[in-house]
């Protein structure tokens, strides 16, 4: 600690330290690079299924759904840095 000029040396010692610490909108722009990343890895799998002429339309709705959320999840977990213990 410093003490400037004038300052009596019989106070108690303090130990100052300082945290670096910034608190803005991560969550929110976490979430929008989630949902970036899932959809651009949902994309090829939804296109494909769309494209397909033997599926029926229920089945590609099915399809889409089932890989836009599954996908729109790993892009959460990639951008929130979540892993999985082995």
């Amino acid at each position: 600690m410093y003490r400037g000029p004038g300052e009596s040396k019989d106070e108690i010692p303090v130990l100052d330290f300082d945290l670096n610490v910034q608190i803005k909108g991560v969550y929110l722009r976490k979430i929008v690079v989630g949902f970036l990343i899932g959809i651009a890895l949902a994309s090829p799998h939804i296109t494909a299924a769309i494209s397909n002429n033997q599926l029926s339309r229920e089945a590609k709705i099915a399809v889409s759904v089932v890989s836009l959320l599954s996908s729109l999840l790993v892009g959460l977990l990639a951008s929130f840095n979540l892993k999985r213990d082995m």
